[in-house]
């Protein structure tokens, strides 16, 4: 799986291209990228930030804005790995939470919630400025978006309230 580490800045070039030309095939090559991963050891913490890196380069490229939440939705597994067992930055898990909240879906916004509560990267005693992310460090920086933005429903606000209190 080292390969993913000595290939990661070859990887971020080919999606940032692709994600300029074809978007289907920027997806199809994450998801080769994801399935060899998955295939292999990912439990090295700088091999499961650099998985992490290119799945977040592919979500968050500005030609992806309108698709992003259309391809967690379409894509199971990519969304399960990216929230429940990979070692992402924490101001791209916040960013890709607003956009959640912001579409409206309690459901997925729930299972999304839940995922991140069960990453084994989670760690609920780092400080808001460490490395590493908390659970109410996520929530929090998320809802600092304004309202008006959030568009939070009162579905999605209940499904916060209730992971508030966990």
């Amino acid at each position: 799986m080292t390969d993913l580490l000595e290939r990661k800045a070859y990887y971020l070039q080919e999606i940032d291209r692709l994600c300029e030309t074809d978007l289907e095939q920027a997806s199809r090559f994450v998801s080769e990228i994801l399935s060899q991963a998955c295939e292999t050891e990912q439990k090295n913490p700088a091999v499961s930030a650099a998985l992490a890196g290119c799945i977040c380069r592919f979500l968050l490229h500005k030609k992806m804005k309108t698709r992003i939440i259309a391809t967690l939705l379409t894509q199971p597994l990519l969304t399960r790995v990216l929230f429940g067992e990979l070692n992402s930055y924490k101001y791209s898990l916040v960013f890709l939470l607003k956009r959640i909240v912001r579409h409206g879906d309690a459901a997925f916004l729930e299972w999304v919630l839940q995922l991140l509560q069960g990453n084994p990267y989670r760690d609920d005693s780092a400080a808001d400025y460490a490395a590493q992310w908390s659970f109410g460090f996520l929530l929090r920086e998320m809802q600092k978006a304004p309202p008006e933005y959030l568009q939070c429903s009162p579905e999605c606000r209940a499904v916060l309230e209730k992971f508030e209190e966990i």
